[in-house]
This record gives structure tokens, C-alpha cells and sequence, in this order.
């Protein structure tokens, strides 16, 4: 194991670039557009057991802190912010069967503050978070067998969400697939009512949502 404390991290890029996107599909050449920019990363982490604490992590246009198929990942009291490039652009980011308990942070700025892309075998806890309210899109994500392309509606074997305070008019949660074990949002402080918001994106099959 391993431990990354105390490191102010700053990346080139803090800008949503809302039209570059746009601009892609206008034409019809949506790929070639998206990856035009290069995607930068502020930690990759590629092996068990890493803790990353007490940090600032800021400007990367892909994801402030990305795990790649690692167990045991550990998140927790850092500032992490403007991580916001459109269709990217993620706080902490969990690729293939990763699992990280993520607490305590403070996350602002971010197109999505924690992102799965819900492999089988991958899930996380995220509690005691605080957002502070800007957002492109929802905060708490985990993408659906559809988004990787693979045939299945998996989205994470599990995401638990309880006692982080979300301060976003945008959707504190979205369930993009189904979950093989279970999604539960709980004991949350949300800025609005839960009618407020697209409910459908916190419903479904395996996903429990109280309190």
C-alpha cells in the first residue's frame, strides 16, 4: 500500500468547454471533436491499497484522481474542484472493477464530483462528502452496460451513498444500469425536495433510496 498526502496538484485546464462539444454534434463529427482535446489526469492510481489524503486536486480535463482496476482505494479530506470538461471531467473516477470508499471530501466545480463506468466487479462507498453546489451534471454517477458498449445493463455490483451534504440543483445520484448487488442513497441533506428532481434516475431495480 501506499499513501499521497499533503500535495496541492494543479492541472492547465478548469474550463467546461460547453460548445466544443456542441459543435461536434452539430456537424456530425461529434468524435473526432471530443478527443481533440487531450485528456489529462491529476493522480492515476494502478495498484491496491492507496490512500489519497489531505490534498488540493484542481485543473484536469479528464478526472482529478482516476482508479484503474485497483481494490481497497481510500479518498478522503481533500479539495478537489474543476475537473469540468464537458463529457469528461470527473472528481474521482473509478475504471474497470475498482472499489474505493471516498469520505470527507469537499468537491465543487466537477462535471461529476465521483464517476463509475460500472464495471462487474467495481463499487464504492461515498459518505461525509460536501459539495459545494456547482455542477455540470449530477454528482454521483456509475455508467450502465450500454455506456461501455458490453452487452449487459450492469452499472457497479454496488454504490452505497449516505451522510454527504449536496448543494447542487442538479441530481445528487444517477443510476445509469442496474446494479448487481445494490445502489443506496440515504441520510443525505439534498438542496431541494427529492420532486424537485429526474426521481427516475435514483429508482429502479436493486436501488433503495431513503431518509
Amino acid at each position: 500500500s501506499s499513501v499521497i498526502e499533503g500535495l496541492v496538484i494543479c492541472g492547465a485546464d478548469t474550463s467546461k468547454h460547453m460548445t466544443h462539444i456542441d459543435r461536434g454534434l452539430t456537424d456530425g463529427r461529434y468524435t473526432d471533436y471530443y478527443y481533440k482535446l487531450p485528456l489529462t489526469v491529476g493522480i492515476r492510481v494502478d495498484g491496491n491499497g492507496v490512500t489519497v489524503k489531505n490534498c488540493e486536486i484542481s485543473g484536469f480535463s479528464n478526472s482529478g484522481v482516476l482508479l484503474n482496476n485497483v481494490k481497497d482505494a481510500h479518498i478522503h479530506q481533500n479539495f478537489i474542484h474543476h475537473n469540468q470538461r464537458n463529457g469528461f471531467g470527473y472528481g474521482v473516477c473509478l475504471s474497470k472493477a475498482s472499489e474505493a470508499v471516498i469520505e470527507y471530501n469537499l468537491f465543487n466545480f466537477d462535471r461529476h464530483s465521483i464517476a463509475a463506468d460500472g464495471s462487474p466487479g467495481s463499487g464504492y462507498i461515498a459518505r461525509y462528502n460536501i459539495h459545494m453546489g456547482e455542477a455540470i451534471r449530477h454528482v454521483f454517477d456509475a455508467h450502465g452496460g450500454r455506456d461501455r458498449g458490453d452487452g449487459t445493463q450492469i452499472a457497479c455490483d454496488y454504490v452505497d451513498m449516505y451522510n454527504n451534504t449536496i448543494l447542487t440543483d442538479r441530481i445528487p445520484y444517477s443510476r445509469r444500469g442496474i446494479p448487481q448487488q445494490y445502489s443506496k442513497f440515504y441520510n443525505n441533506v439534498v438542496l431541494y425536495p427529492l420532486t424537485y428532481y429526474d426521481v427516475r434516475r435514483l429508482e429502479g431495480a436493486n436501488m433503495t433510496m431513503y431518509d
